[in-house]
């Protein structure tokens, strides 16, 4: 195991150990209720892993065991419901078109939710996916888990998708192993050097939990194939459009596409992840949160660079990880809404913006799925004759010309120091320069001069 670096880390170099163990956020300290009904999705079952031994399926049990709660939570089904069944909108934006030579869609919640039936077909759906995917556990660099279509497998029965495998950390299965064994006594019997030391029950906690979490956010990758059929390319251009595999949609407003992290996000109200430098399972630093889109997350495909002025990484509490096997928490939740499953943020290091928003950052932006009505008749003609030489709406576009079209546009939209969006199916008006505010918890108002967040009850 590499040395796990404190200092590299944003948040530990701020906010020492000592802080996070008194802090409740290192150690599980009431008694661990697991408690929650049901088994193991038929999805997880032995038979879905490749090159799995029984035992180490028994160790990973207790993941699945969550994984499945997780994933039929009725709270949650409305975006399985809105990612399979939803007819998705193609986001009118020329400007991302031209981007990722595509066109480019997104999917949204159904208003007002589902009801009991939709709900039904939701998770029979979901149990469908059983034989579009398979699992194996793969030596991974940088990365939990990765999910790639796979020819061998079929999609989901009246979709033009194909099917998947998804790899995940062979570091989840090496601290599973470490803990058991030791937790066996073999380890002082045989002389066993354990790979991890210093692994606890509160270690064991939060690894069995990211792994949960790993394999539901990969799910929202396998239906991604399953459902979803190639794309043709180069669309604005004359023929040919060959094919590609498909990109991921945008979920609502979001201007990161990633299937996965959209889940999170509504899940938990953010990312959680481990931290420390390299990250490891075991989060033997504790686990953080923050909310994503990041301030430096513009992976494609990607409609634009953040806006906001800083971004916080809050440390979850040890509580709240061992609750989540405990019925109690997930009958809450169905009473009380997905809200009453996200941790408390009390503890937080706030990242600023290193350069302000800047003319680069405008031309990057393809926000846009309107086009907006310009005030400047003349810019507004001579837009629709450049338009027009360049194929106009719906006629290939003349490819010498197609770069210097976008440019001007973009420069046009900084003229007018606007920007249009669509939201809640309503034309707004993004500033430039926004508001400065907490894109995490506007009630935070403590804040030391080193970033830090403290929130006391």
């Amino acid at each position: 195991m590499a040395q796990i670096n404190t200092q590299n880390d944003p948040f530990l170099s701020k906010v020492s150990v000592e802080e996070l163990r008194i802090g409740g956020f290192l150690d599980f300290d009431p008694p661990f209720d697991d408690s929650i009904r049901g088994g193991i999705l038929p999805l997880f079952n032995y038979s879905q892993f490749d090159g799995l031994s029984q035992g180490d399926y028994q160790l990973i049990a207790p993941s699945l065991r969550l994984a499945t709660t997780i994933l039929g939570q009725p709270t949650l089904l409305p975006f399985w419901y809105a990612l399979i069944f939803r007819e998705r909108r193609e986001i009118q934006s020329r400007r991302l078109t031209l981007r990722y030579g595509r066109h480019c869609w997104r999917f949204d919640l159904k208003p007002g939710g589902l009801t009991r039936q939709e709900c039904v077909r939701t998770w029979q759906a979901l149990q469908t996916m059983r034989q579009c995917v398979r699992f194996e556990f793969v030596t991974l660099q940088g990365s939990d888990g990765t999910t790639n279509r796979n020819g061998t497998r079929p999609g989901l029965q009246g979709y033009y998708g194909m099917g998947s495998k998804t790899e995940l950390s062979l570091e989840y299965l090496k601290v599973l192993r470490d803990f058991a064994y030791r937790e066996s006594g073999a380890e002082a019997r045989s002389g066993y050097t354990p790979e991890f030391p210093g692994l606890n029950a509160s270690a064991i906690i939060r690894a069995r939990y990211h792994l949960a979490k790993t394999i539901v956010h990969e799910m929202g990758h396998v239906v991604k194939w399953a459902t979803t059929s190639p794309q043709e390319t180069r669309v604005l251009f004359d023929e040919p459009h060959p094919l590609e595999p498909p990109l991921e949609p945008f979920f609502g407003d979001q201007r990161r596409a990633e299937i996965g992290y959209a889940w999170e996000s509504m899940t938990f109200k953010g990312l959680t992840f481990p931290f420390g430098y390299p990250s490891h399972p075991s989060a033997p630093f504790g686990l953080g949160v923050y909310k994503w889109p990041d301030l430096i997350d513009n992976d494609d495909p990607c409609r634009g660079p953040s806006r906001l002025p800083y971004n916080t990484r809050y440390a979850v509490p040890m509580a709240w990880a061992g609750s989540l096997w405990s019925q109690q928490h997930w009958d809450n939740v169905l009473q009380h809404g997905i809200e009453a499953n996200w941790s408390s943020r009390r503890l937080g290091v706030r990242l600023y913006r290193q350069r302000p928003w800047n003319r680069t950052d405008e031309l990057d932006e393809c926000l846009s799925v309107e086009d907006e009505e310009d005030e400047d008749e003349d810019e507004d003609e001579d837009m629709d004759e450049d338009e027009d030489d360049l194929g106009g709406d719906d006629g290939p576009v003349d490819e010498n010309r197609a770069a210097e079209f976008v440019l001007r546009e973009r420069l046009h939209r900084i003229k007018t120091k606007r920007w249009t969006v669509i939201r809640d199916g309503q034309l707004t008006t993004l500033e430039i320069n926004p508001a400065d505010r907490d894109g995490d918890d506007s009630s935070v108002e403590r804040v030391d001069i080193n970033g830090v967040v403290r929130l006391h009850p």
